[in-house]
């Protein structure tokens, strides 16, 4: 049976069955805050909102914050029930997403709420109606560069990224795509979500946990900005935890990051879908070689699916297999106690990332 942290343990959970990724990370004194979310495979629940009930957190009370990265649909499903249930969160969004052309573009797309819309765009607009509907709630906050989310008692949360020049890259993307009136009917076109990517830095009991989202890096642009430009970065130490941006990808590799964070242990949601199985071999031995540990949430492999139906049968004669469409659900959990001492447990498909392929 899955135990809650102890009041002064800190955790870092993600979950992820290799199409998703979200993190619930417990900051002291049961006191928590949600990244993201994504939906078991068993269930189509939002997985950490299944692992806090499951522990005994009253997510009503005990959940602080609840922030959105970006608007990828392998980072959204279930964030507005996520948010729903955690009735005392305060919202945390790109600050993007405070531009009125970000604004217009999820107007243009929410009305009717067609079957054609993205899970992204979805998740997005039900997301802020119920922020909207808490008439006593704590306003949005807006995530930029080096704007803390909360500093109190020793515990920091801040946010390193966007920078202006990645809000900007953004909006322009973003403008060009807004629909002339009447002219709905299509599948709204995909945001460009790694310009304007959220990334968080908490800071505790003398330790800091890099959680990367999906930003990636470009020359001059990405984490380059973080490293260079992020006052809050510089002046972090004792690097415990790096959640893998981007899922481990060779586009989020940063070298003078890696160098900053000095060997942490590492971990990762994998992305598999269709052809695109990310992190490949190579990739996940980058992170291996420069990590002091690193694991991920799942494999690649596929669960085999239960037989029940005569179509099973006849796939049976036919020599197909049938599997599920993802690998079963995965989590894994770090935890470091006040005196130094670490635990890392793996549960479900979750792996070292040696075994990740």
């Amino acid at each position: 049976m899955l135990d809650a942290p102890t009041h002064d343990q800190v955790e870092v959970s993600l979950f992820g069955p290799a199409y998703g990724e979200a993190l619930a990370v417990h900051y002291g004194d049961g006191l928590w805050f949600c990244i993201d979310s994504c939906l078991q495979v068993d269930t189509g629940s939002p997985a950490s909102l299944a692992y806090l009930q499951e522990i005994g957190v009253d997510v009503s009370k005990q959940v602080s914050h609840v922030a959105l990265t970006h608007t990828d649909g392998d980072h959204v499903r279930g964030i507005s029930q996520l948010f729903d249930a955690c009735t005392n969160a305060q919202l945390i969004v790109p600050s993007a997403l405070d531009d009125r052309h970000a604004t217009a573009y999820l107007a243009s797309y929410c009305e009717p709420m067609s079957p054609s819309l993205s899970v992204g765009t979805k998740e997005i607009v039900a997301l802020l109606r119920l922020q909207g509907a808490r008439k006593h709630g704590k306003p949005i906050h807006f995530a930029t560069q080096d704007r803390p989310v909360f500093d109190s008692s020793g515990t920091r949360l801040t946010a390193l990224a966007p920078d202006d020049l990645s809000i900007r890259k953004f909006i322009e993307s973003v403008t060009s795509h807004i629909p002339r009136t009447g002219s709905i009917g299509r599948q709204p076109p995909k945001l460009k979500p790694n310009h304007s990517s959220a990334v968080f830095l908490l800071e505790t009991r003398g330790a800091s946990f890099l959680f990367g989202a999906d930003l990636e890096e470009e020359p001059g642009k990405g984490w380059t900005r973080v490293v260079e430009n992020s006052v809050q970065f510089k002046s972090a130490t004792n690097f415990r935890v790096y959640k893998v941006a981007h899922h481990g990808s060779r586009g989020a590799h940063c070298d003078i990051l890696w160098n900053a964070l000095d060997r942490p242990t590492s971990i990762l949601a994998p992305f598999d879908y269709g052809r695109h199985k990310i992190p490949n071999k190579d990739e996940a031995k980058l992170i291996i070689d420069r990590s002091n540990r690193s694991f991920s949430t799942s494999s690649f492999k596929t669960k085999k699916a239960k037989r029940v139906s005569a179509v099973d049968r006849q796939l049976r004669l036919h020599r197909i297999r049938r599997s599920s469409a993802f690998p079963s659900d995965g989590h894994v959990r770090y935890r470091i106690s006040s005196d130094g001492a670490e635990q890392v447990e793996l549960f479900g498909g979750a792996v070292t990332l040696a075994k990740v392929s």
